[in-house]
């Protein structure tokens, strides 16, 4: 696959902070100027939108799978015995289900 100039050109200028960098190292390249041969440091800025994703992550991690507070409550509904589910209710459920689950593939 080949990346043309002017793809590369649009890339870099939306990174102006790094764009100037690497378009004089490109420009050196092709011209054969070797001159700085020493490594340039390199950094990584995470933007705004790149941290709130992190700490929405972070925090649907801490959220367990499994949520007590309504098991509870629904056991102790089956329990008492006002907890009434018919088998066909069970069975349209699980078809439906199974279809969304299908669907979103």
């Amino acid at each position: 696959m080949q990346i043309s100039t002017e793809e590369v050109n649009r890339l870099l200028a939306a990174t102006p902070l790094r764009g100037a960098n690497v378009k004089s190292r490109m420009a050196r390249s092709r011209t054969g100027d070797s001159s700085s041969t020493s490594p340039e440091a390199v950094s990584i800025e995470i933007s705004a939108k790149a941290q709130d994703i992190q700490k929405v992550k972070q925090a649907v991690e801490q959220v367990p799978d499994v949520r007590m507070d309504r098991v509870m409550q629904l056991k102790a509904l089956v329990e008492s015995g006002q907890y009434h589910v018919s088998g066909e209710e069970v069975a349209d459920l699980m078809i439906r289900r199974t279809l969304a689950d299908n669907t979103a593939l």
